[in-house]
């Protein structure tokens, strides 16, 4: 999943940077985080994306942050994904 939704971001942004990525584990389940920066319509963010697969699930939890500020909504996403709780799983 993590394949399709970079594919699909590098179809629909310009300008668009792969910052970091790699597995993590957010609400008890393995999942994986993507990080990256790029613009769409003149409007640039960077964008935090994090993939849980279930069973018969895939969750996937956006966030996004203007690149002057990213940094300091980070901590503020972090806490924000700890309270995540998966339902139906």
């Amino acid at each position: 999943y993590a394949l399709l939704v970079k594919e699909d971001n590098a179809r629909h942004l310009t300008q668009y940077e792969l910052l970091s990525e790699g597995p993590r584990t957010l609400a008890g389940q393995s999942a994986y985080e993507l990080l990256r920066r790029g613009s769409r319509s003149n409007l640039s963010a960077v964008v935090r994306e994090v993939l849980i697969e279930g069973p018969e699930s895939v969750w996937l939890v956006t966030a996004f942050a203007p690149p002057q500020g990213a940094e300091s909504v980070s901590a503020a996403i972090e806490e924000s994904l700890k309270t995540i709780e998966l339902v139906g799983r």
